[in-house]
């Protein structure tokens, strides 16, 4: 608790601060009032967006605040991805489809790793959409494009990796480094 006052202690860290707070109230809100209407995996599913929209401005913040807050940013981030990933699977268990897949959990598992990975997210999707024209055409001579329930959850899986690889390398490799050229910058020219 007292890393929390400490980061809390500027006006940044307290914009900090305010995020993270409205993040884990739409983070536990949702699921909450999801819970008493009966769907509580749906209302968790919607939970992580603006959750997770939140928490994409709080790293940037985080790193310009410092002070350790960057590390439970990034910790947040890693745990908000590994719960999407978990919720895909637990909603596709718990509303099966004909096929035992759901093109709407597919959905939910991508937009949330686009919000967690924006921008660069959009880039890797733009890649995998590519490659995926690619991967069509070689099978679309033998007629095998459809792989079944095992090869949708392979397929979701590996999407889920690429696109928390791109956030991942946006958010804690490539902002770091911006931001300390950036002040390196500053202070030479001060």
């Amino acid at each position: 608790m007292n890393r929390i006052a400490y980061i809390t202690a500027t006006t940044g860290g307290k914009l900090l601060g305010g995020f993270w707070l409205l993040a884990l109230a739409i983070l536990v809100g949702f699921p909450i009032v999801g819970f008493l209407q009966g769907d509580f995996l749906g209302y968790l599913a919607f939970s992580i967006l603006p959750g997770g929209i939140l928490l994409d401005v709080s790293i940037v913040v985080a790193y310009l605040v410092r002070h350790g807050s960057e590390k439970i940013a990034k910790a947040a981030w890693v745990i908000l991805c590994i719960a999407d990933l978990v919720l895909f699977c637990l909603l596709n268990a718990t509303y099966p489809q004909p096929a035992g897949a759901s093109k709407e959990t597919e959905l939910i598992l991508a937009y949330t790793m686009l919000t967690l990975s924006f921008p660069a997210g959009f880039l890797g999707v733009f890649v995998l959409y590519t490659a995926s024209f690619g991967f069509d055409f070689l099978f679309a001579e033998s007629g095998s494009t459809n792989f079944g329930v095992t090869g949708f959850y392979i397929s979701n899986f590996l999407g889920w990796v690429f696109l928390f690889i791109c956030g991942y390398v946006q958010w804690f490799k490539l902002l770091p480094w911006f931001i300390e050229k950036w002040r390196a910058r500053r202070a030479s020219q001060a």
